[in-house]
């Protein structure tokens, strides 16, 4: 399957350059996090296809869009 990944702030320098990714049909956010090198505790916010999802387990479909935005700090 094929979805569009869009990563956010300090994660965007490892999105694709297509903003595709090819992925097994039984893929999950975990999956895709682990591909792109991403540890969990660097993401704050997900979405799919404009929803926001709580857990990594969330099985991708495809033609999925998935958002990723991690933690923000500063002040």
């Amino acid at each position: 399957m094929q979805i569009t990944i869009q990563l956010m702030g300090s994660l965007k320098q490892r999105e694709p350059a297509t903003g595709l990714l090819h992925l097994p049909s039984s893929a999950t956010i975990g999956d895709v996090l682990t591909v792109l090198g991403i540890a969990p505790d660097h993401v704050q916010t997900l979405t799919v296809n404009g929803a926001l999802i709580r857990t990594h387990q969330h099985n991708l479909a495809d033609g999925d869009t998935l958002l990723v935005v991690p933690p923000v700090v500063g002040g």
